[in-house]
């Protein structure tokens, strides 16, 4: 699909890898968070950062999703779950 160049939304070809920012205050509650979201799908979850703090830990999530809604719907079982902070 051809967009224009004022488009705002990005011009993915699906199945695509796809990368996310989990963040959270510990990194085994967001492994099993995010776990329960992807279920048995296979995934790659690697440290990303520790806030200076250390109140702050982030996780990046990368896996293959087949299309917007499945890459949308992620984010939001992601975003939405109890063990996690924020999902970039």
């Amino acid at each position: 699909m051809k967009r224009f160049p004022d488009d705002p939304h990005p011009d993915i070809q699906y199945p695509a890898w796809w990368t996310y920012t989990v963040i959270g205050l510990d990194r085994d509650q967001l492994e099993k968070a995010i776990t329960e979201v992807v279920e048995d799908r296979s995934h790659n979850v690697s440290l990303s950062n520790v806030s200076s703090q250390g109140r702050y830990v982030s996780v990046t999530l990368k896996l293959i999703v087949l299309n917007e809604a499945e890459r949308n719907d992620i984010f939001k079982s992601l975003r939405d779950h109890s063990l996690v902070s924020f999902v970039l």
